[in-house]
């Protein structure tokens, strides 16, 4: 859900780029990568991000980074910043 909004609020600025998302959640990086899920309630999302990526002309890669590694993200996410 967070790549999915991030695009379609910042997609007008970040027209004509590619970007690459770090995530930790191999799941969600597979699905990025693959533009596909079998869960239809998420392959609903994964078709309003392709749409926002045609719209913006957005190349999207999503790579997997260990949680242990995400220690800010991890940081945010708690409320600990």
């Amino acid at each position: 859900m967070p790549i999915v909004l991030a695009v379609l609020v910042w997609g007008e600025q970040l027209a004509n780029s590619k970007l690459i998302f770090n995530c930790d959640n191999q799941a969600v990086v597979r699905i990025i990568n693959r533009q596909s899920s079998k869960c239809p309630h998420i392959l609903k999302l994964v078709f309003r991000l392709t749409f926002a990526c045609l719209k913006y002309n957005l190349v999207l890669h999503s790579v997997h980074i260990e949680g242990i590694k995400n220690s800010m993200a991890d940081n945010l996410s708690w409320f600990k910043g």
